[in-house]
């Protein structure tokens, strides 16, 4: 065998797993599992169109909404509190929001996911985030993170269970994400 031949055929073999690794990032078939920068990605353009279906897609039916501290109806100290929703309460809330408003600007960046502490099987994801619902009667902003708490669907796909409002209130009059859901 020529050293030619012997070359090309070690650069294929050399290559070969190169080429199977791209090919399985790459694909982008119906089978691709979606991750959570994906989940966030939909949650921020469902919030724009207004579309409870694609909303409610993101959330696991054992979903969680907690509010900010300041949206907690007691001080800590007397709890029992409601200090968070469920996903039929979330539903409803941003359902009625999305009729209200007649646009909604949502930035909402995707950060490096983590391992859940105290869940290795879930994934962690703290987001940026401004959220600007526009109405008839005004405007209400809400500026901060959203941290995300993801598990694997049925079906593979990472989907929300826990979401932990940490909006910013840097002044009096100030509304968190909660407390904009909340108003409609």
């Amino acid at each position: 065998m020529s050293a030619r031949k012997c070359t090309q055929r070690l650069v294929l073999l050399l290559l070969l797993p190169l080429w199977v690794a791209c090919s399985i990032l790459e694909s982008s078939g119906p089978e691709s599992v979606l991750g959570p920068a994906d989940i966030v990605e939909h949650l921020r353009a469902a919030c724009e169109d207004r579309s409870i279906a694609d909303y409610s897609d993101c959330l696991d039916d054992s979903f969680m909404f907690h509010l900010h501290e300041s949206d907690w109806p007691y001080p800590p100290q007397q709890l029992p509190a409601d200090t968070s929703w469920d996903r039929e309460l979330e539903v409803h809330f941003s359902d009625r929001m999305f009729a209200e408003a007649d646009s909604i600007e949502l930035i909402l960046d995707t950060t490096q996911p983590y391992i859940w502490p105290d869940d290795p099987s879930a994934l962690g994801m703290e987001c940026p985030f401004r959220l600007e619902v526009f109405c008839q009667d005004g405007s209400y902003t809400a500026d901060g993170q959203a941290v995300f708490r993801f598990i694997r669907s049925t079906g593979g796909d990472w989907i929300i269970d826990y979401w932990k409002d940490c909006s910013v209130l840097d002044e009096p009059g100030e509304y968190t994400w909660g407390n904009i859901k909340a108003l409609f």
